[in-house]
């Protein structure tokens, strides 16, 4: 129990999730934000908060909100190019796997490489 809080209070933010999602099935595998995307969130999370409490006037209210939906679209796009990364490695590992599997039995994929 002690060991257990000793290392969750030294593992950072990004550490905790992998390590966390890693005992868990993949089911969100692709849903789930890295560490930038993380960061991100975070940000405009903050933005949304001085957006709601911004009392200035309607220059910088516009200006927020200007500032928001371009980070929220940029958040978007990362979290995809993200995602497709993630999905890109994931199919060459089970390629490469599938490769390696049928290599050495004269039929299947590989023997239609050579």
């Amino acid at each position: 129990s002690n060991v257990l809080a000793s290392m969750l209070f030294r593992a950072s933010h990004a550490e905790l999730r992998k390590t966390g999602f890693s005992n868990k099935g993949n089911q969100k595998r692709y849903a789930r934000l890295d560490a930038a995307g993380c960061e991100r969130a975070r940000q405009i999370k903050v933005l949304q908060t001085s957006l709601q409490n911004s009392h200035g006037g309607c220059e910088r209210s516009e200006t927020l909100k200007s500032q928001l939906v371009t980070m929220q679209l940029e958040h978007k796009i990362a979290s995809t190019q993200s995602r497709i990364q993630l999905l890109r490695a994931d199919i060459a590992s089970i390629q490469r796997m599938f490769l390696e599997d049928s290599s050495g039995n004269g039929f299947g994929p590989a023997s239609d490489l050579q």
